[in-house]
């Protein structure tokens, strides 16, 4: 390494410090498009990884990537390093190296979170930091501290700040955790894929601009010295990201659902970062806009092939950063300048070697962490239970409550238990107190319904049961009770069958007795039916029975209201038994009788009455009794019929709705 003047230090220094502002634009980024029931477990991690990774990287990160090694034997002069005591050079480079061994760890969090284990993600951290990242950062960077480079560095790989070293390390990592571990519970129904909207978009913006603070740092930081390149790279750095999210909000236009366009515009501006941290030092600002705009369609168009391929990656961190990575670092060798890269390398040599070193990242990197995550998860669950995932890994991973998930912890209660009179806990001044507060309420004006509607219920004299669509009793008002004979505990969960009488055979034949409930109040017609139940010592009657249909969350619920009809079938029955016999009478007697209806027109002519008319009833029906019977008296004057019934019934003070005229044979026509 070249002597480093105290300035230079304390460059590198405030880059490091920088860079550390990319941690906190992690833990907004992933707090905000993830669901608020995770955001405190994916909070943890972003901090976690950092303090695991500033440990693991000093024991033997740092000295397994910039050690002198010889083959096989490790130099392990860099290992448990006690910084204090050497130059100020060294533990400044340190420091800076550091924060990029964090940020490489750090991609796999937004990956795979909301439904990772905790434990997995740090066992997964410490191999980033102890094994890929310092691995394959030794092959392109050693030099800056032993100036005997790695073999990739050798043969003129360039990769600036990290597009492949740190951002497809962490991206190829993450790839393989998302194919083990699998997508999110809901994310993709019958093949499409489901929109899960993030919790704080603005807080999630809030990352985007910490992301753009600190990799001022990141790209600038990477020069290694105060030197006047610095300005130029943190423009080239700046205008990428501006052009990648101007790319992704013209993306999004051309899509029908605009739901994404916030989460596209911060992806897009991340993808234009990753892809200049390669070649920001060699690329003219135009081009660091092409690059950047050309960053974010690489991204978009990933996204896109994941989906298809029903790959869940909650942030879109293997788009943005493996992606965007690869393009930024063959975007070298097509754009950069190859007096600055100074690799000796003609344009399609620097392409190839660009292309290599992309290969060996992908060759090393992807198998063995697939292949690590695969046996993991033979010893170890990556992935929470079903229910912790419903839950949440703010609880189930570390018991960590919200306001929120406090209320929805109270309404699940209420809904076991089933009781409208509990209420859940306001907190006072927020917002999810306001939203206690109006559920109580609804649930106050709910209860008060229900205890309306089972009174009246209750008070029925009708019967009204419930059945589900097996058949099966669900409830029973006393009406029903009273009916049966049977209390309401004893009718519930019984078939429908025991309430019904053998006699519905002859009637519904087509219907087996214990389908028949549920087979009329699946017809369209509402009813009502006439069926024959029978009581609970088997004496059967007979119920008018209406039946309705109402869907809900567990399936379709059935009602019927039953009315016993018992004494009104038998005073239906003697009258009929009286019409049939006063219909023998009037057919045998001798006398003619002739019946109308309130506007004496004809209705029934009895056969005496046919014969001396010369009419059949259905011939006579509906006409005028005036224009069938002509009557005269003594002095051949014409008598009207309705003038004489009118006159009788005037004396009689009443009015009859039905003449009877009687009509000898001596009459005069």
């Amino acid at each position: 390494m070249p002597d480093m003047s105290a300035l230079d230090a304390l460059w590198v220094l405030i880059a490091a410090m920088l860079v550390l502002i990319m941690q906190g634009g992690f833990l907004c980024l992933e707090s905000g498009l993830t669901r608020s029931k995770n955001a405190i477990n994916v909070a943890l991690k972003n901090a976690f990884d950092l303090i695991v990774a500033a440990i693991l990287f000093w024991l033997f990160g740092f000295g397994i990537m910039f050690g002198a090694h010889e083959g096989l034997q490790l130099d392990t002069h860099w290992f448990i390093a006690d910084f204090s005591r050497d130059e100020f050079w060294h533990a400044s480079f340190f420091f800076f190296q550091l924060t990029f061994c964090a940020t490489a760890a750090t991609i796999v969090s937004g990956a795979i979170a909301e439904r990772s284990r905790f434990l997995v993600y740090i066992i997964i951290t410490a191999l980033i930091s102890l094994l890929l990242y310092p691995v394959f950062g030794h092959w392109s960077w050693s030099s800056a501290v032993n100036e005997s480079p790695g073999w990739l560095e050798a043969m003129g790989f360039t990769d600036f700040a990290g597009s492949t070293v740190v951002h497809s390390v962490g991206g190829w990592v993450a790839l393989a955790a998302v194919i083990v571990i699998g997508p999110r519970t809901g994310r993709f129904i019958r093949g499409k894929v489901q929109n899960i909207p993030g919790s704080n978009l603005p807080l999630a913006i809030l990352g985007m601009l910490f992301f753009m603070i600190g990799w001022i740092g990141f790209n600038g930081g990477s020069t290694l010295a105060f030197t006047t390149a610095i300005a130029g790279i943190i423009v080239n750095t700046i205008i990428a990201a501006a052009a990648g999210g101007i790319t992704a909000i013209l993306l999004s236009m051309t899509q029908q659902d605009n739901s994404q366009t916030t989460s596209l515009t911060i992806n897009g501006t991340l993808a234009g970062l990753v892809a200049i941290t390669a070649g920001a030092h060699v690329v003219s600002t135009p081009q660091a806009a092409i690059i950047g705009g050309l960053g974010a369609l690489v991204m978009f168009l990933a996204e896109k092939q994941m989906h298809r391929m029903q790959l869940d990656d909650a942030i879109s961190a293997v788009p943005v950063h493996l992606a965007a990575g690869i393009w930024g670092t063959l975007a070298v060798a097509i754009f950069g300048d190859l007096q600055l890269l100074d690799t000796g390398l003609t344009r399609t040599g620097q392409l190839q070697v660009q292309l290599l070193g992309i290969a060996a990242c992908a060759l090393f990197v992807f198998p063995l962490s697939l292949s690590f995550l695969l046996l993991l998860n033979r010893y170890t669950p990556l992935r929470v239970s079903a229910e912790a995932e419903r839950q949440g890994l703010n609880v189930s991973e570390h018991g960590a409550k919200t306001e929120l998930s406090d209320l929805l912890s109270a309404m699940q209660t209420q809904e076991r238990s089933g009781d409208l009179k509990q209420r859940v806990p306001v907190e006072p001044f927020t917002e999810v107190g306001q939203i206690a507060s109006q559920y109580n309420r609804v649930i106050a004006n709910l209860n008060r319904m229900v205890t309306r509607t089972r009174l009246i219920v209750r008070d029925m004299r009708d019967g009204v049961i419930t059945f589900s669509s097996q058949g099966i009793v669900t409830s029973a008002n006393p009406g029903a009770e009273i009916l049966f004979g049977l209390p309401a505990h004893q009718l519930v969960g019984q078939p429908t069958d025991v309430l019904l009488h053998e006699q519905n055979k002859q009637t519904y034949t087509a219907t087996l007795p214990e389908h028949l409930f549920v087979t009329l109040a699946s017809s369209q017609q509402p009813g009502p039916y006439e069926i024959v139940a029978k009581n609970s010592k088997g004496t059967p009657f007979t119920v008018e029975v209406t039946t309705t249909a109402s869907p809900t969350d567990e399936g379709v619920q059935y009602s019927a209201m039953l009315r016993d009809i018992s004494e009104r079938k038998k005073m239906e029955d003697r009258l009929h038994r009286h019409s049939e016999l006063a219909q023998v009478t009037l057919e045998a007697i001798t006398e003619a009788v002739v019946t109308c209806d309130a506007a004496y027109n004809i209705v029934y002519l009895n056969p005496m009455a046919s014969e001396l008319l010369g009419q059949t009833t259905e011939q006579a029906f509906g006409k005028p009794i005036d224009e069938i019977i002509l009557i005269e008296d003594a002095d051949a004057t014409p008598i009207h019929i309705t003038s004489l019934c009118l006159e009788y019934s005037n004396k009689a003070q009443k009015k009859k709705p039905t003449a009877f005229i009687y009509l000898e044979e001596s009459a005069r026509w």
